[in-house]
């Protein structure tokens, strides 16, 4: 059995400090000015999308038969690509 060091208790308020410093850098909207953070407020919404088995091995079918494996986008790609494409019309 290997034993260790016991684990040194952590500085709570250096965590915290470091925390909020990260979190002060990942938060864009300060930076904007207020009408382009009010133009931002469109959010992305994650969707299930039920297909069936068979549907999904005729996309995987066709991306395989019409790109070659370095330009193929991705089946979820191909998916958006598709539904954006069909609202323009």
């Amino acid at each position: 059995m290997a034993l260790s060091n016991k684990p040194k208790k952590k500085d709570l308020k250096a965590e915290k400090d470091i925390e909020s410093f990260i979190n002060d850098g990942l938060s864009h909207e300060k930076s904007l000015p207020s009408s382009k953070a009010e133009e931002n407020q469109d959010e992305i919404k994650y969707v299930q999308l039920r297909l069936y088995e068979s549907e999904i091995k005729e996309i995987d079918d066709y991306l395989q038969e019409n790109y070659s494996s370095r330009s193929r986008p991705s089946r979820h790609n191909f998916m958006v690509e598709a539904i954006l494409e069909k609202l323009k019309q």
